[in-house]
């Protein structure tokens, strides 16, 4: 899907933008790039400098008709390849036992999500069931869109929408826990648990200030209940690029214990216990397309834990 400056939902890293950016720094070559990709220049130019608007840095420095990559977009390319190879193994496990499967359900996704256990339970239920997924990546207030319009069956969201939208039927699903992501070798790496006033006085990094989306409010609002006035270092839509920031001693991070690249030795993700630390999550389908087979593999999800004694506002 194509980025849209006037539209704030739409503005997230694509998979298509990290492919293009990977394929020019293997062959050194915009030229080469594009006879690989079978596509012309342009395209991967307009994608690459939509890339690196987005993200808010340069990850190639220019010279002529030559490059180099800039220390952000080192970094960068490292973790784009990971995070391409990620994806192409949850494909290769969906065309594994997809096979001669004639149902297939169209499954969107946050980023929060890839390395949870929900996305896990779906692709174990669909394989029982017979059921073939394509899966699609990006922010949740555009996956609330995708699925609103039809685009896509479900969606794994974050809470709360950003939209209000009567066709929409919301179902919580287990929360996770934010943590406080900082280097193997930083001071705070040791501690079991952090509070909030350990982020007194320290960059961080965060997401972007506007267009907020649930995790950007939540952050926000985290920080504002522990009376904490951020040092900000930097902001980021991408998980990826989170992880560089923190791991070359940019600031501290927060995120997700569902949206972190599991056994990463470079870095601690530490529990916050603060009130309001919980993130909530939902997976999110129009009440007209509840078929038979969504229903069957939506229910391996496990649901959001109610407070005891009463309902979650």
């Amino acid at each position: 899907m194509e980025s849209s400056s006037k539209d704030p939902a739409s503005r997230h890293v694509s998979v298509r933008q990290l492919r293009y950016f990977v394929t020019v720094v293997e062959h050194r070559s915009f030229r080469r790039a594009a006879e690989k990709l079978c596509i012309s220049q342009p395209p991967i130019t307009k994608q690459l400098q939509g890339l690196e608007s987005t993200l808010g840095v340069d990850l190639l420095q220019r010279q002529g008709h030559k490059f180099s990559l800039t220390e952000a977009g080192e970094a960068f390319y490292a973790e784009a390849r990971m995070l391409l190879a990620g994806l192409d193994r949850v494909c290769s496990t969906i065309q594994a036992f997809h096979g001669a499967q004639t149902r297939t359900l169209a499954l969107g996704m946050a980023d929060d999500f890839v390395y949870g256990p929900h996305l896990d339970r779906l692709l174990q239920q669909a394989q029982k069931l017979g059921i073939g997924l394509e899966t699609t990546v990006t922010l949740s207030p555009s996956l609330e869109l995708q699925v609103a319009h039809g685009l896509v069956d479900a969606a794994l969201v974050n809470l709360p929408l950003s939209t209000d939208s009567a066709e929409l039927v919301v179902q919580p699903i287990k929360s996770s826990r934010l943590g406080l992501v900082v280097p193997k070798h930083h001071p705070l790496a040791g501690s079991k648990q952090a509070q909030l006033s350990m982020l007194e006085g320290l960059p961080l990094v965060l997401p972007p200030d506007a267009p907020k989306n649930a995790f950007a409010r939540q952050c926000e609002q985290l920080l504002m209940r522990g009376g904490i006035q951020p040092l900000v270092a930097a902001r980021t839509t991408s998980t990826a690029l989170m992880e560089v920031l923190v791991e070359r001693g940019i600031g501290i991070g927060i995120a997700s214990e569902y949206s972190l690249r599991p056994n990463n030795p470079r870095l601690r993700l530490i529990p916050l216990t603060a009130e309001g630390s919980m993130y909530r999550h939902a997976v999110i389908h129009r009440s007209d397309r509840a078929s038979k087979d969504l229903t069957r593999l939506l229910s391996c999800l496990e649901p959001e834990k109610l407070p005891r004694g009463g309902r979650r506002r």
